[in-house]
């Protein structure tokens, strides 16, 4: 699943597919300045034109990483909706599951949702519309099932959303016992859950 695996997830078929990937995996390890259209070709051992013939610089290669990894991040939450037994299950799954995403690939999480410098096209703002129009169906779910539907689901989930997004950065930031005196981030993930549900956190 993508919120808790590397670019081996990543569809790799074509050239620009596996390009994405190693582009994907250099970010992983050493943050943006790693990636460079050369680096990536040589990787694949392209010639050094080739990469141009699929991306126009650099910022469209880390563009494109960024809209794929929005598309596997809908892929997953779509899984989790499958395999768990009810909503509030999976939504806690997938709270779980993206911020250990955080966790684990800061940099390419800090490129998803908070590099100024990443453009926001049709093609990412595409692929997080689903991302997030899965999550307001799930967010819908579970807020039917307990019984507190007075609420657009849209923006009960970008409330959540965004309260996670605030969480992995004071975690990463080595600020999260501010949010909470002895909180964790998985103790504040379980708030976000009656949110949803529309509970009074306990």
């Amino acid at each position: 699943m993508m919120l808790t695996q590397g670019a081996s997830m990543l569809r790799a078929h074509s050239t620009k597919d596996r390009m994405i990937a190693v582009a994907t995996d250099l970010l992983d390890k050493g943050g943006p300045n790693s990636v460079t259209l050369r680096g990536v070709g040589d990787a694949l051992s392209l010639s050094r034109t080739a990469p141009y013939r699929h991306f126009r610089d650099k910022r469209g290669l880390l563009e494109a990483v960024v809209a794929e990894t929005f598309r596997q991040m809908d892929a997953s939450f779509t899984e989790v909706q499958k395999q768990e037994s009810t909503p509030q299950a999976a939504l806690k799954s997938v709270i779980r599951k993206y911020l250990e995403f955080a966790r684990r690939f800061p940099a390419r999480y800090r490129l998803l949702l908070s590099d100024p410098d990443i453009g926001c096209g049709a093609v990412i703002e595409g692929e997080a519309r689903r991302a997030f129009e899965t999550l307001c169906r799930l967010v819908q779910a579970v807020r039917r099932e307990g019984g507190a539907e007075n609420r657009d689901p849209a923006t009960v989930a970008a409330l959540i959303w965004g309260a996670a997004h605030g969480l992995a950065d004071l975690e990463q930031g080595g600020r999260i016992r501010i949010a909470r005196d002895a909180a964790s981030l998985d103790d504040l993930a379980e708030d976000l859950l009656d949110l949803a549900a529309g509970r009074s956190a306990g």
